[in-house]
């Protein structure tokens, strides 16, 4: 779904809409001053330093011929601020752990500065400390965010809404609160579970029993 939204796969049926407008028409470079993504999986032929990489970012917002300016250098820098990794700007991907390249391609998609923002996995190598960190930066963008989570505890506490899949369709939606349920988990999880509401936070939790 997340791959026909962002346009590496094209829709064998139906259309996808970005602000009104069906994406097929739109060149990519326009699609991507519109929207940024960060997927599960990144990879690059070229070990790049962790500022160029996160410089790229930029690049919709430029003609071929258009070098960076002042302007992007600021916005450059703060995204690596709000990952935590100014300090690492002249690393070359290949020194960075998993966890460390994955706050870089976030940055990189901050840094391209879209109003929809699309997350396939976001806290994927993260430990817990940054895993919070991405996911409290991701709610004070106010922009709008479509993210595949399976940590069912980060999805109730981060997001608005929800939208369960199961083998491609769509089997429940609606507020966490609605949605995730032990009779969903079972259904869709194959895991027994209890959900409540932690009563000195108010935010919903889930403890796993086990599988079914």
């Amino acid at each position: 779904l997340l791959r026909n939204i962002y346009r590496a796969l094209t829709p064998e049926n139906g259309a996808v809409y970005l602000n009104n407008t069906d994406i097929r028409k739109l060149t990519f470079r326009e699609s991507a001053l519109q929207m940024s993504v960060l997927r599960q999986e990144s990879s690059t032929d070229f070990d790049y330093t962790v500022r160029e990489l996160v410089m790229m970012g930029r690049a919709p917002h430029h003609t071929m011929f258009e070098s960076e300016d002042e302007n992007d250098e600021n916005i450059v820098t703060s995204a690596l601020q709000k990952v935590g990794m100014l300090e690492s700007e002249k690393r070359t991907l290949s020194t960075l752990s998993g966890g460390e390249k994955q706050r870089v391609l976030f940055a990189r998609a901050l840094a391209q500065s879209a109003d929809f923002l699309i997350l396939d996995e976001p806290t994927n190598h993260l430990d817990i400390y940054y895993k919070l960190q991405i996911m409290e930066l991701v709610r004070s963008l106010n922009i709008t965010v479509l993210s595949a989570i399976h940590d069912m505890d980060l999805a109730c506490r981060y997001c608005d809404w929800l939208i369960v899949l199961k083998e491609g369709m769509v089997v429940g939606q609606g507020t966490p609160e609605d949605v995730v349920t032990p009779q969903m988990l079972q259904e869709v999880f194959h895991v027994k579970a209890n959900v409540a509401k932690d009563k000195d936070t108010d935010i919903l939790t889930v403890t796993y029993i086990g599988t079914v």
